[in-house]
């Protein structure tokens, strides 16, 4: 005989779960455990997992990040996730990416980057392009101190790199492009 935990009532050890793997008797008789399964599962149904299971099955899911309703299309595919969905939109995943990269290769945030961008007027330090659109910005940093120096164009940047950041081979080369006849 047992007494179970939530009704108080003697019970034979047949009316108790047993869990093998733990070589243990639950303390809560059947009855009492399927009904605190069944409330569980009651006050449970709208947490994050059923929503989302809602979403998807009518084709969109829900980013934790920005909180917005999107369409699948919007979302990387994941088998680690038990949706088959990323929780996080491709959207927010990318601004993600591009946060841990600036912080880990330049220790620059996001908005720090912003702010840089913004003080360049959108434009690149060097020849003045716009850098929004088809011209991707490249974060321009001393390779010995690792300090970010501004915000440049894939041309600037390689062209600084091909004259391994001497001010020296630059001036050579402006006044090479001077003396040429043409």
């Amino acid at each position: 005989m047992k007494t179970c935990k939530k009704c108080n009532k003697a019970k034979v050890l047949g009316d108790f779960y047993f869990y093998k793997t733990k070589n243990y008797r639950d303390g809560l008789c059947k009855r009492c455990r399927n009904e605190n399964n069944r409330n569980w599962r009651i006050t449970h149904t709208k947490s994050d997992y059923y929503l989302r299971l809602d979403l998807i099955s009518k084709g969109q899911n829900k980013c934790c990040v920005c909180e917005k309703v999107k369409s699948l299309k919007a979302f990387h595919t994941s088998s680690r996730v038990k949706t088959g969905y990323k929780n996080t939109c491709k959207n927010c995943c990318s601004l993600q990416d591009k946060h841990t990269k600036l912080k880990t290769t330049y220790n620059i945030s996001l908005d720090e980057y912003n702010s840089l961008l913004d003080a360049q007027n959108n434009e690149c330090k060097i020849c003045s392009i716009s850098l929004i659109g088809k011209n991707k910005c490249v974060v321009d940093h001393c390779h010995k101190t690792n300090k970010v120096r501004g915000l440049l164009c894939h041309s600037c940047n390689r062209g600084l790199g091909l004259f391994k950041d001497r001010s020296e081979n630059l001036i050579k080369a402006a006044r090479y492009l001077k003396a040429s006849p043409v």
